[in-house]
């Protein structure tokens, strides 16, 4: 798999987004537990959306929020970064 590694810990990648990312990130922003501190769960649209945005800001700013993966498994754990609230309400408009 190809991706941009930005930061390394000993057991976690914060890295760019792959596509292969999107199926447990719709997963992640569906589950209510998951998106308790969120302002709402996300369905499939509005998780792509988001998704997009985060694309967007790399492609404009060369930051934004990262995915996680855990490295012993390439397990996707969700994200972490800056501007969090910005890219955030703007994938909920």
């Amino acid at each position: 798999m190809d991706r941009q590694v930005d930061i390394e810990t000993q057991r976690l990648l914060f890295r760019r987004w792959n596509k292969s990312d999107i199926e447990a990130f719709i997963s992640m922003n569906a589950d209510p537990a998951v998106m308790r501190y969120f302002p709402a769960a996300q369905n499939t649209e509005e998780t792509k959306s988001f998704y997009d945005s985060i694309q967007q800001e790399f492609a404009e700013y060369g930051y934004g929020l990262y995915a996680v993966e855990k490295k012993d498994s390439g397990c996707f754990l969700g994200f972490i970064g800056q501007d969090l609230i910005w890219t955030f309400a703007r994938a909920l408009k």
